[in-house]
């Protein structure tokens, strides 16, 4: 089963505006394995609380609208990924991150992709470094921002 549910008016004009994702990228330094291992768990456990974040966005007679389903009873596979981007370290300039994360990056507008995280390696030190990528479609997190964030909250040491 599915659930449908009308946007606020300023979601649908994020939409129609075709708004950028809000996105975060965070450094860490640590073992990334153990990481990979604990986020996983984390977007799990966030997708079954939150399953709109699983959701697709759409406009129909001018308004917005975000379907989804009722359980999210896996990850999908493509929301949480691990990937080696050549170039993405620490000190790599703001505007070349956006450049680099290219597909993991939510599309503008209407999409069946508004949330995504990525895991990358430090590309200067992937052993000892990595960096947490987050993005949400705008007209979806711009008013419900706060719920995806408190599901990274935990307390291994990473």
């Amino acid at each position: 089963t599915t659930t449908t549910a009308e946007l606020l008016p300023m979601d649908t004009l994020l939409l129609k505006q075709k708004e950028s994702s809000v996105t975060t990228v965070t450094f860490f330094e640590g073992d990334i394995d153990a990481a990979e291992a604990e986020i996983g768990k984390n977007c799990a456990a966030l997708l079954r609380l939150n399953p709109w974040l699983c959701g697709r966005s759409f406009l129909r007679g001018g308004k917005g609208y975000l379907k989804w389903p009722t359980i999210c009873e896996e990850t999908p596979p493509d929301v949480f990924v691990r990937r080696d981007i050549e170039g993405l370290h620490r000190n790599t300039e703001y505007a070349e991150i956006s450049r680099l994360l290219g597909d993991r990056m939510c599309p503008c507008g209407p999409t069946d992709r508004n949330w995504l995280v990525t895991l990358v390696p430090d590309s200067e030190s992937p052993t000892k470094r990595f960096c947490v990528v987050t993005c949400i479609n705008h007209g979806m997190g711009d008013e419900d921002g706060w719920s995806y964030r408190a599901g990274f909250a935990t307390e291994a040491d990473v």
